[in-house]
């Protein structure tokens, strides 16, 4: 969705809009190819403005924490 000057609004699970790090979770519904294509779009925005983002799963989540910590903090 676009601001009143017709910017996209893209949202993201978690960010840093200073340093331009971005973190999303994709559960199942990012499987449905509509969410999908708009997942793409939204990160292909984002990494064309300067994000860095990195995509997490729920096996990410449960089993390696600490391995999102340190590759976020990485990034920071």
């Amino acid at each position: 969705m676009p601001d009143e000057e017709g910017v996209p609004v893209y949202r993201l699970d978690l960010g840093y809009r200073r340093q331009r790090v971005g973190v999303d979770y994709d559960g199942r519904s990012h499987l449905d190819p509509d969410r999908l294509h708009h997942d793409r779009s939204r990160l292909n925005w984002l990494a064309e403005h300067g994000w860095r983002i990195r995509i997490y799963t729920a096996a990410d989540l449960y089993r390696r924490p600490n391995h999102i910590r340190r590759a976020v903090r990485a990034l920071l």
